[in-house]
């Protein structure tokens, strides 16, 4: 009977305790405007309703407990105690506005209170007050107390209003006061790193491991930017020192295995994925990666097939899987299979456009081309994707319906001015169909947004050279295109063909000899070699470099013309 007639009175007088125990460390009780004791009814009343709202706080009645502190609070208006205590409730129901009221009485009276100062000054921030923010931090600093985090919340005001260098202030005032302080450090090569100013940042997270050689953030920012730099030895060396540290670092062999997944070192990633695997067997982040890079090798694709489909069998809406699954079937040859599966890839998911793309392909190869032109207009009209126009233009020039494929590409303009591909590919189409002009205005406008596009470089220098005019121009563009990539043989051959056009014969040679080594099936290539050695008077190379290329471009009756001549010019030299 007990048991049910006092449980309330039970929790009552455990609330009771806790108030005496730390309540009343912090609630003070205030008459005629100096610290003291009220009496009598006043007393009893202020303890009270503090301590029903500690009653009603831990049954989970913030309604209750916030009428609770706010009697308490209205008849104790000076106790910076309770005045968080409210400032909480309000902020638990989402009322800041009242929250932050609470707070600016509470310091009328109790300016010194830093903990309120500092919920205070948050709750500035998180309604974009920031100039108020900042005097509340300042505030703080002044007071002497809890500096270092003032200092560091200071910072990241500054930070999020994109002042960078009043942050860096800000930090540099708080290493003044402690020089030592790892986290401000810390904090300061993140903001070099936002600032993009990497040296600086690698600097001060070198500087804050050599006081704390095991401070985590440090260690971890410091590596992802040695990886961003491509200095992936540096990166390993931090990732293997803190293997060696703890051996069971699973999240640390993860970002092990994905740097070199980045790196195209795809055994070595399958080899860091399946020790994760190993501690963390459930773990679907990790299992996919290891099915993409099983995928990637290209040699294991049967169990990375049992990879997605066990995890898309776990979750059907998981499209990255579904995807690689569908990829993995089209690798093996498993066309209906990777049908199926990329034909279950939503409009709403980013990969829909390419598993439509790759559905094109697959019935374009199966002689289907109708079906994979319906699909990719049926895929246009849910998503109008760059993907889907790039795709279905190409399917119309294959068919040799290149006035199709322009309206194609404009059309997809209309929706992505900005697509490069596309504005590269209708640049093409413009060339082939005689316009030379207008192709070269298209590649000019990639130049306009992508100055550094080495094939629209290399296109008009080219077309320019193979006209033969405005070639130092031609000559100009094509060395940038080379110098942006030095191993392109397609750029090779173009310098190659300016210098010939130039009638530097001499200078063109090496060129091409190496673009016909990079390209050796390319028969323009080695049209233009042979072109070169006639000049230079190697008559039997250009003879055998005509008769190559006209292997891979039998209809072309200027190899023709130009094999008879060579070999007109031998019958005669060969005559009595």
């Amino acid at each position: 009977m007990a048991c049910r007639i006092f449980p309330r009175l039970f929790i009552l007088l455990i609330a009771l305790t806790v108030f005496v125990l730390t309540g009343c460390t912090h609630l003070r009780i205030h008459a005629g405007g100096q610290e003291g004791k009220l009496e009598g009814e006043s007393r009893g009343n202020a303890y009270y309703y503090y301590s029903r709202g500690v009653l009603e706080n831990l049954q989970g009645n913030t309604e209750g407990a916030l009428g609770a502190f706010e009697a308490a609070f209205a008849l104790d208006p000076k106790s910076s105690y309770l005045a968080g205590e409210l400032a909480n409730l309000y902020l638990k129901k989402g009322n800041i506005a009242g929250a932050i009221e609470i707070l600016e009485k509470s310091l009328l009276a109790g300016p010194d209170n830093a903990d309120n100062r500092f919920l205070l000054a948050g709750l500035f921030v998180h309604d974009k007050e920031y100039d108020r923010a900042v005097a509340e931090y300042e505030r703080i600093i002044a007071l002497d107390r809890d500096k270092d985090k003032a200092y560091q919340y200071l910072s990241l005001v500054y930070r999020e209003r994109g002042e960078y260098e009043k942050a860096i202030d800000t930090l540099n005032r708080l290493l003044a006061v402690t020089p030592d302080h790892v986290p401000g450090i810390h904090a300061l090569a993140r903001l070099y790193r936002e600032m993009k100013r990497e040296d600086r940042a690698e600097a001060y997270y070198l500087k804050s491991l050599e006081i704390d050689p095991g401070y985590e953030p440090a260690l971890i920012e410091l590596a992802a930017l040695y990886e961003e730099r491509r200095e992936y030895e540096k990166a390993a060396e931090i990732y293997e020192r803190m293997l060696h540290d703890d051996p069971d670092r699973a999240d640390i062999q993860f970002r092990l295995g994905r740097m070199f997944f980045e790196q195209d070192r795809y055994e070595e990633a399958i080899v860091e994925f399946r020790k994760v695997l190993k501690r963390t067997p459930d773990n679907r982040q990790v299992r996919l990666a290891l099915g993409i890079a099983l995928f990637f090798q290209g040699k294991q694709y049967g169990e990375g097939e049992t990879l997605f489909r066990e995890l898309v069998d776990e979750n059907p809406e998981e499209d990255t899987a579904r995807y690689f699954l569908a990829s993995t079937c089209e690798k093996q040859g498993k066309s209906r299979q990777a049908l199926e599966q990329y034909s279950l890839i939503s409009p709403s998911s980013g990969l829909f456009g390419n598993s439509r793309v790759h559905m094109a392909v697959l019935l374009k190869e199966d002689s289907r081309m109708d079906e994979a032109v319906a699909l990719l207009l049926e895929a246009l009209e849910s998503k109008q994707d760059a993907a889907l126009y790039n795709a279905l233009a190409t399917l119309h020039e294959e068919r040799g319906t290149l006035e199709e494929a322009e309206i194609t590409l404009l059309e997809g303009l209309k929706v992505h001015p900005g697509n490069v591909e596309m504005r590269y590919r209708l640049g093409v189409l413009c060339e082939k169909t005689g316009r030379f002009e207008e192709s070269i205005l298209e590649m000019r406008r990639i130049l306009e947004m992508e100055p550094d596009h080495a094939e629209a470089l290399n296109f008009i220098g080219y077309g320019l050279a193979d006209r033969g005019i405005r070639l130092d121009e031609a000559e100009g563009l094509v060395r940038k295109a080379l110098e942006l990539k030095p191993e392109n043989g397609y750029i090779m051959d173009s310098l190659g063909w300016v210098y010939f056009r130039k009638n530097r014969p001499d200078l063109a040679v090496s060129h091409l000899e190496k673009a016909h080594r990079i390209l050796p099936e390319d028969p323009t290539i080695a049209e233009h070699l042979g072109d070169v050695y006639e000049a230079l008077g190697k008559r039997k190379e250009s003879l055998r470099l005509y008769r190559e290329a006209l292997k891979e471009n039998p209809d072309s009756e200027e190899l023709k013309k130009k094999i008879d001549r060579l070999v007109n010019v031998q019958k005669k030299k060969s005559s009595p």
